[in-house]
């Protein structure tokens, strides 16, 4: 709750955050040094001599020494680190995606943007909607990216793992092909047990 400063007939801050980089989040992306709050609400951001001016005999002061203070946010089942994965990865359920052929393209131009022996993700290809009616292996990656670990996501709670030297498999259940080299096939497990 605000208080009224009746003496001064001004609204003063409950609580001030001084000392810092508060990022506003606004339009302009602005980062100040402090920010008033009153009634639940951001009364003002701005310097924290401006700010100050804005304290009364009940305001709380919190010295962010030069720290910086977020806005609350709020997650909504998001899966944060997914989230960010995914915007990092290929994804398959672009138009144009329907065949082993056109995700094996996308993964060709992914490797000659970034360094060889860095891994390539991909996400949420649908192998029923392939023309191969099948998974891709490893076989179709490296054929396209050699030198390339790969990680692909037929689904989102389900993992691919494939086009990998075998020194670099997590310990989850692998295909193996008769010569027991990794055969690249999916392996469906909780995606929460995959170290990302």
């Amino acid at each position: 709750m605000q208080v009224h400063d009746t003496t001064n007939d001004r609204v003063t801050a409950e609580l001030i955050f001084t000392g810092g980089k508060v990022h506003t989040v606004n339009a302009r992306n602005d980062i100040v040094e402090a920010v008033a709050v009153g009634g639940w609400r951001i009364l003002a951001v701005g310097s924290t001599t401006d700010i100050c001016a804005l304290t009364g005999p009940g305001t709380c002061e919190v010295p962010l020494r030069g720290g910086s203070l977020l806005p609350g946010l709020i997650d909504a089942h998001c899966h944060l680190t997914g989230l960010g994965i995914g915007m990092v990865s290929i994804d398959y359920k672009v138009p144009g995606m329907q065949s082993i052929e056109a995700l094996q393209k996308a993964v060709c131009e992914r490797a000659a943007t970034q360094p060889s022996g860095t891994w390539i993700r991909g996400r949420a290809y649908d192998q029923t909607h392939l023309r191969e009616r099948r998974h891709p292996t490893r076989n179709d990656w490296d054929a396209v990216a050699p030198g390339y670990p790969a990680r692909s996501r037929p689904c989102l709670h389900g993992v691919e793992r494939i086009g990998q030297p075998p020194s670099t498999l997590s310990p989850v259940s692998t295909s193996r092909s008769s010569s027991g080299v990794n055969a690249g096939g999916p392996h469906r497990i909780a995606a929460s047990r995959i170290a990302l």
